[in-house]
């Protein structure tokens, strides 16, 4: 048996689940804040150009005109927390713990919990202290 059996084994056998999400998730997903990747340049390129950004941690830190910093927000908004379609990573951990008690904590701000069919009462976005 392979590890990722042995942890489905787990999860079948358990009576409850915490799962526990931060970045890692979202950079399993493809969204990484980190990264001067294809997306970020493809999608906020012009941000990227104009005001020397390497990543979209680095968009939230630069200084930049009310507007613009609207644009580049609602932006990222729209393409990375407002999905139509949760991923395949998301859909495979929903499968997992659906039948179960589960409760999810994470800091990613985006929302890709609720769409792949968890329940908003059991999904606690923590921002820290």
């Amino acid at each position: 048996m392979n590890v990722y059996q042995e942890i489905s084994q787990i999860i079948k056998e358990a009576d409850g689940i915490l799962i526990g999400a931060s970045n890692g998730l979202s950079i399993a997903e493809g969204y990484n804040i980190f990264a001067d990747d294809a997306w970020f340049q493809e999608n906020m390129g012009d941000f990227r150009e104009k005001y020397g950004l390497r990543c979209v941690l680095h968009g939230f830190s630069v200084p930049m005109k009310v507007e613009e910093k609207w644009s580049f927000v609602s932006r990222l908004v729209k393409a990375k927390a407002m999905q139509d379609e949760p991923s395949e990573i998301m859909k495979n951990i929903y499968a997992l713990v659906k039948d179960k008690e589960y409760f999810v904590v994470t800091s990613n701000a985006e929302d890709h919990f609720v769409p792949a069919g968890f329940e908003a009462d059991r999904v606690l976005k923590w921002k820290g202290n």
